[in-house]
């Protein structure tokens, strides 16, 4: 809303900034915002409200699988609840492995993305348990 009241003249003053549009209600809980100023924006509020992860996948009753942020610029932050051993890849758009860790069992990591481009990736999680994939964007 304006923060200082609008009117006709105003539109695109100080007092005229703020979110004026919020879709909240995407399965993956991401909000999507948009103001006049500054565009469109994809929120995730998971932080705010004491959990941390954006994306948390029950793959079995012994593998938890959560990474954020997303999008994420300079690091994305890895952890895999796991009893068996598996892969972590991140795969660009053109089928491309772009970065692979080995883990076995529980993994707690932070994945430097420092040298990696802007763009969208695919995180791909084998294990004893199955295959997991999830969409990231990386933005610089």
């Amino acid at each position: 809303h304006p923060q200082g009241g609008a009117s006709v003249d105003n539109y695109f003053g100080a007092d005229y900034r703020g979110t004026w549009g919020a879709y909240p209600w995407l399965p993956s809980k991401i909000i999507i915002a948009q103001d006049m100023q500054n565009g469109v924006f994809l929120l995730d509020a998971t932080a705010a409200f004491g959990n941390r992860a954006s994306l948390q996948n029950q793959t079995a009753e012994d593998e938890t699988i959560v990474f954020y942020p997303n999008p994420a610029s300079d690091i994305l932050n890895v952890s895999i609840m796991s009893t068996s051993s598996g892969t972590l890849s991140l795969i660009n758009m053109l089928g491309g492995i772009v970065l692979e860790k080995h883990y076995n069992g529980v993994i707690k990591d932070e994945i430097d993305l420092k040298h990696i481009q802007s763009g969208s990736y695919l995180v791909v999680v084998k294990s004893n348990n199955g295959v997991f994939n999830k969409k990231i964007v990386i933005y610089k």
